[in-house]
């Protein structure tokens, strides 16, 4: 669920809608349309990929064009994958970037070449075309005040409130979210005692962890009261070393861990956490899904059902917790997302 839609976005929308609701399907057949993606590093980036792949699925058959998927296994692999796209003349490519930053130039080569150049997922800077993304900066924010409210009482009291927090990578995204986060935590009070790069990992985090929970043997940790982290695998870490934890560091003063993804296994674990280690699990609702709707636009765009400019389309998601979890899992943003998963928690195509 989206709390804020641009503006801008909203009005686009509500005038294809109005215009085109009784008109004929565009015919695109001639045109070509390629997505480019990152290749599947964590759970998230896999899901949003198959969504993104049967979307242009559907409306290819729907619409007539030709398509291309293309997964880049890291940054060089998508500037040559762009390359390529760049000189075999699509129509439309919508481009999930690895590092945005690493493939600005190709990106701006594309557009002048004439092709419509759609971002989705994660920014380009510097690319003029339009971006359909979550607010990077609010999405920190909106984890930033949820930890606030958490501990208004203890703040208003004058006692001190550290947090811990797991970042992504140096990306774009994780800069944004990390900005929104500090600037309003720190607005109240709260600090940062340690910062820890997590690389969307699972492994990586628990093992980040394991070491902070050895040497905190050592330390006063009683001021540290949450655990922010960017992406659900990376809490996953973090959770596997807690629950695999065998030392004497008292963990009681741990009140909350602050995800981003809202997973369906991160959900599962809400009331088991609650009630063995105390700790509150809550997250943002990110769900990947929300690339259907950035392609649905872009081919929207291809077949001149509406007109974009070269700007961002952003929303921010919503805090799930314990009071909304339930209401939350019977919505379709959720039925949605879990369409492309069997029981056992294996992606389907």
């Amino acid at each position: 669920m989206k709390k804020l839609l641009a503006l801008v976005l909203t009005l686009v929308l509500a005038l294809a809608c109005f215009t085109f609701a009784n008109a004929e399907t565009a015919d695109l057949s001639g045109k070509k349309v390629a997505l480019c993606t990152a290749t599947a590093t964590h759970g998230f980036n896999s899901e949003l990929i198959i969504h993104a792949q049967n979307e242009i699925k559907k409306l290819a058959e729907k619409y007539g064009f030709e398509y291309s998927l293309i997964t880049s296994a890291d940054s060089v692999a998508q500037m040559n994958d762009l390359e390529i796209l760049k000189e075999e003349n699509y129509d439309l490519i919508c481009v999930s970037a690895v590092v945005g930053d690493d493939i600005a130039q190709v990106c701006n080569e594309i557009i002048e070449t004439g092709t419509k150049l759609f971002v989705f997922s994660r920014g380009v800077a510097g690319a003029a075309c339009p971006l359909y993304w979550g607010n990077q900066y609010g999405m920190g924010a909106t984890q930033g005040e949820y930890v606030v409210n958490k501990f208004k009482d203890d703040l208003d009291a004058g006692k001190q409130v550290e947090i811990l927090l797991f970042y992504g990578d140096d990306s774009i995204n994780c800069q944004e979210r990390t900005r929104g986060l500090t600037e309003t935590i720190e607005a109240a009070g709260i600090t940062i005692n340690q910062t820890f790069r997590g690389e969307w990992n699972r492994q990586t985090s628990m093992e980040l962890m394991e070491n902070w929970l050895m040497a905190a043997a050592t330390k006063d940790i009683s001021n540290i009261r949450a655990i922010v982290t960017q992406d659900d695998e990376i809490s996953y870490g973090i959770m596997d070393a807690i629950e695999q934890y065998m030392g004497t560091v008292d963990l009681s003063n741990l009140d909350c861990l602050v995800s981003i993804g809202a997973q369906r296994n991160f959900l599962g674990k809400v009331e088991d956490y609650e009630a063995t280690y105390g700790i509150a699990l809550a997250g943002l609702d990110y769900a990947p899904t929300y690339c259907i709707e950035a392609i649905d636009l872009a081919v929207s765009w291809l077949a001149g059902e509406v007109d974009l400019e070269p700007v961002e389309y952003t929303f921010i998601p919503e805090i799930i917790d314990a009071d909304n979890m339930a209401e939350y899992m019977e919505g379709e943003t959720y039925k949605l997302r879990y369409s492309i998963v069997d029981d056992e928690g294996n992606i389907i195509q």
